[in-house]
């Protein structure tokens, strides 16, 4: 079968894991169907393999702008230990949570990140002198020190990318951010920009793909500006999503069909394709002594404010509820503050944990509180948690909680999957009203909704089983259905 091209926007992401993107959800689907992948990348990522591995991307090949500029060969991973860097004899280490910190003379020498998943993996190495950063090692997966970065008083000054024997591959002074390479690429060593040096590699890679293997392309403002700028003979299809606010583009003629996830857009030879297929994995939540709801809480303070007053009285009126707080930053203080003012804590007795309907057996199991625990420990924060993290979440869940004008498709793909009634303040293609969840227009109505699913089992399965019928929308093989009639427009798939 002809080979899938995809070219990703994951500038952001050096050493974070991509969430909730495009481009992973495509690459895993096609892969799921058969197909092979390849991926084409013009960011600089310093954890690919292991992002590959979390995201069981193994099998995808790709191309590296970075590593044929730095001249990488290497493939598999490799652990870089503290032992693997001289460090001077009168340094010593303090171990932390997330990272190792060098002193010196009790002066901060060294700053050693490590990775997140995998603690025993160090990411960068920062060099202080004076309480300034002085140099910046990145330590890429392979296991070796891919970039030097430089700063003079906090700023800052070049930035050396290294090929795995430690030679400069390509230098960057800035803030001019003039180019100046090892080799020779397209007759010259040195370069205005990044930019500059990087479109004319992008191009070259691009004319070098077969006619006939369908190339998908992240629409974002960059990748747009240059297909406009560039003659690009190779025909494209867009990934558009909904939260890259991408519908205003003009879109370039190499662009013969665009993919979106935004059911409202209305662009040409636009094809409507969520990003995120359901994995039917029946939820958790009634072997559970919690009453867990999941809260997105993704609004603004005055927002977040009125819908912790809804939970506060779901938790008062059930001692064995909590809420699970998915928020991209912590939360601010004025709602720390009213879920601390709130506080109760009393003791459970057993008459009272007879009437908050705990099943004989899960008494039996040793799942009932010895305590009623505080407001303040009933709402769990999770900051930026990982797809991985959200996916655990949901299927121990009653109810999703997503009050947002954008809600999150991928939290609203799991609740499907898990058969989890949900409750928005706009409609969206997930959720059906008053069937496998609610639409609501006033946040004083949440906690009634919530109580709804609490107090009725048979309101709660029935919801279940309408999400159970609407999931089957979202199957991985009606996904690719409707990709192989976009392939068929643009670029059939050949045998």
């Amino acid at each position: 079968m002809t080979t899938i091209h995809i070219l990703p926007d994951w500038h952001e992401n050096e050493q974070a894991m991509p969430q909730g993107n495009d481009s992973i959800h495509q690459a895993q689907l096609f892969q799921s169907q058969g197909c092979d992948v390849n991926l084409l990348l013009v960011d600089y990522l310093t954890r690919l393999r292991s992002m590959f591995h979390t995201k069981n991307l193994d099998h995808v090949t790709y191309w590296s702008l970075y590593d044929d500029i730095q001249e990488v060969g290497l493939t598999d991973t490799r652990v870089v230990a503290l032992q693997d860097f001289s460090w001077p004899e009168t340094v010593y280490f303090v171990e932390m949570p997330d990272q190792i910190v060098a002193m010196q003379d009790d002066k901060l020498f060294a700053k050693i990140q490590l990775d997140g998943d995998n603690l025993g993996q160090i990411v960068a190495i920062i060099f202080y002198e004076n309480d300034h950063q002085k140099t910046c090692l990145d330590i890429d997966d392979r296991g070796f020190v891919s970039r030097t970065t430089y700063f003079v008083n906090g700023e800052k000054t070049a930035v050396d990318y290294l090929t795995p024997s430690g030679e400069v591959a390509m230098h960057v002074s800035l803030p001019d951010q003039v180019v100046t390479t090892k080799e020779t690429w397209f007759g010259a060593k040195k370069f205005a920009n990044t930019t500059v040096l990087f479109q004319a590699i992008l191009k070259q890679k691009i004319s070098k793909i077969s006619d006939e293997a369908p190339l998908i392309v992240t629409q974002t403002d960059v990748i747009n500006q240059f297909l406009l700028e560039n003659d690009i003979q190779h025909d494209i299809i867009y990934s558009a999503q909904e939260r890259r606010e991408t519908s205003k583009m003009t879109l370039p003629q190499c662009v013969k069909a665009v993919v979106t996830d935004n059911v409202s857009t209305t662009m040409v030879n636009q094809h409507y394709i969520p990003t995120f297929a359901t994995i039917l994995s029946e939820g958790k939540s009634q072997e559970t002594a919690n009453l867990d709801y999941y809260w997105v809480a993704d609004q603004t303070i005055a927002q977040q404010l009125a819908v912790v007053s809804q939970f506060i009285t779901i938790l008062r009126d059930n001692e064995h509820a909590r809420v699970i707080v998915d928020t991209p930053v912590a939360l601010s203080q004025a709602v720390t503050n009213l879920i601390e003012t709130s506080d109760q804590s009393t003791d459970i007795d057993d008459e009272l944990l007879d009437n908050n309907g705990l099943s004989d057996e899960l008494k039996m199991a040793g799942n009932q509180p010895a305590t009623i625990k505080t407001f303040a420990e009933r709402f769990i924060i999770n900051i930026a948690p990982t797809e991985e993290k959200q996916q655990r979440a949901i299927e121990k869940v009653r109810v999703l909680v997503d009050l947002n004008t954008q809600p999150n498709a991928y939290l609203q793909t799991l609740a499907l999957s898990a058969l989890i009634p949900q409750i928005n303040a706009v409609k969206t293609p997930f959720v059906l009203a008053n069937q496998n969840g609610f639409i609501i227009d006033d946040v004083n109505e949440l906690s009634a909704k919530i109580q709804f699913y609490q107090h009725n089992i048979n309101d709660w399965a029935f919801a279940k089983n309408e999400a159970f019928k609407h999931s089957e929308n979202y199957y991985d093989t009606v996904l690719w259905s409707k990709w192989q009639r976009v392939f068929d427009q643009v670029k059939p798939l050949g045998e």
